[in-house]
């Protein structure tokens, strides 16, 4: 079983680029549980309240998250702070966010992405 916590930009993924992350996820991990920090729900909320394309993807990303029933890992901190300081030998992060890869990559830990704005995956 990979253990899976998923950054609030990369719950955008199915609202901005039309891409099924879930169903991508299973395609590239059979086995697996999907995580998200606690602020990123209150991040994704934060978002949804803006006008406009964010607004509404992020919006998107919260009954996605409610309907595939995510785990959440309690955090108070930054997003980005949460899953680094989380994310350990056995973890797998969805992110888009270059700075994190770098950081998590740093740390030897495996990515999820998306390739060519059509699909998922695992890198390291």
């Amino acid at each position: 079983m990979v253990n899976i916590i998923l950054d609030t930009n990369f719950l955008l993924i199915p609202a901005q680029f039309g891409v099924d992350i879930f169903a991508e996820i299973s395609r590239v991990c059979d086995q697996h549980t999907l995580w998200i920090m606690e602020s990123t729900i209150a991040e994704l909320q934060a978002i949804a309240r803006k006008r406009g394309r964010n607004g509404a993807a992020a919006k998107v990303a919260l009954e996605l998250a409610r309907r595939h029933d995510l785990q959440q890992i309690p955090s108070t901190e930054n997003v980005d702070s949460a899953i680094l300081a989380h994310a350990t030998e056995g973890w797998i992060v969805g992110t888009q966010d270059r700075a994190l890869r770098a950081q998590l990559r740093r740390k030897h830990i495996p990515l999820l992405t998306m390739k060519g704005k059509s699909h998922l995956a695992i890198e390291g």
